[in-house]
């Protein structure tokens, strides 16, 4: 496992020219706090707003009563999740062949397989991707899928962290 211990950079470094990235480096980072006195008003809405939403999941993670209350709800609505799951992946998986690339711009193709192989990889990834959105061979085309990702961990290390979920 030492090919995890690496160090990444930031998602969007992977796509940047080597001299933007020295530049940026080099010059003073913004404080982003000194954007708050300019905005006040949005920074307490949306403070009051996050604050609101962990109270709401605290006590639905915690309060038998709520967690009854929303039950009935979460029961019918259950059955549609694996639907959603399937068309969201399949989706994903249609762009990346569509776009030649896996998942963003920054992990075209082309350096995860061969010059060669990648327009087929993109054929393979839109056939993968409308078949799971269909439903047909779903448990086939995800582990091929799957296989897709291992070869972009071989090639592209702790970066494909950013991806498991």
């Amino acid at each position: 496992m030492s090919w995890l211990i690496p160090v990444a950079s930031a998602h969007e470094v992977y796509v940047l020219q080597p001299g933007t990235i020295a530049h940026d480096i080099s010059v003073a980072s913004p404080n982003p706090f000194s954007s708050i006195p300019g905005n006040i008003g949005q920074f307490f809405e949306w403070t009051g707003i996050v604050i609101a939403v962990l109270i709401i999941v605290f006590l639905l993670a915690h309060s038998s009563f709520l967690q009854r209350l929303c039950d009935s709800v979460l029961k019918k609505i259950k059955r549609y999740a694996p639907f959603i799951a399937r068309i969201t992946l399949g989706s994903s998986l249609f762009a990346s062949g569509y776009y030649h690339a896996l998942f963003g711009p920054e992990l075209p193709f082309t350096t995860i397989f061969s010059d060669t192989a990648s327009s087929v990889i993109s054929i393979i990834f839109i056939v993968i991707g409308i078949c799971i959105i269909a439903g047909f061979l779903t448990r086939i085309m995800a582990c091929i899928a799957l296989l897709f990702f291992i070869r972009a961990i071989l090639v592209d290390h702790a970066y494909m962290l950013t991806y498991a979920n």
